[in-house]
């Protein structure tokens, strides 16, 4: 189960970058309703992952003494799920023609983060694996994560320099 997670979470990703390069190909961001509310949530998406390990930093140095290690990986790698929920989310709501792998994208990376947001879920599922290989996954997909964040945001700006 771990590894299929895993995959998946390649998969979410390389999916992301060409829904990405569609939207900015071919939507005009001027023309956009709320584009200023979703590009909030884009900025709050982009700090979302440094406040779950504060956080959970936080709790663990005052409060959940046990199972450290484990505690952050968790946090790690779900922040980063729900991250992409957000960034699916952000480019449904953008495209004009509602692209079906935006609701597809959102929905298995919305099905994967409330599954393993428990933690006795994440642990059944990576209890083989040593935890350093979510981390490094979550890694791959908070710097991929924060480079479509960047090219989302800065697209707007190339349009107003532009005219």
């Amino acid at each position: 189960m771990s590894i299929i997670i895993l995959v998946c979470g390649l998969v979410l990703m390389s999916l992301l970058i060409a829904i990405k390069n569609d939207v900015i190909k071919n939507v005009s961001f001027r023309d956009v309703r709320g584009k200023k509310r979703l590009d909030r949530i884009l900025k709050f998406v982009r700090l979302a992952p440094f406040l779950a390990i504060v956080v959970i930093g936080i709790l663990i140095v005052t409060y959940l003494k046990t199972k450290y290690y484990i505690r952050l990986s968790h946090a790690w790698l779900v922040v980063q799920f729900w991250m992409l929920s957000a960034i699916y989310y952000y480019l449904f709501m953008i495209s004009n023609r509602k692209s079906k792998l935006s609701i597809i994208g959102l929905v298995l990376s919305f099905a994967i983060a409330f599954y393993i947001t428990p933690l006795n879920h994440y642990e059944s599922v990576f209890n083989h694996i040593y935890t350093l290989i979510p981390n490094i996954f979550a890694l791959i997909m908070l710097s991929i994560s924060y480079i479509i964040i960047g090219d989302l945001l800065n697209t707007d700006t190339k349009e107003k320099n532009k005219t």
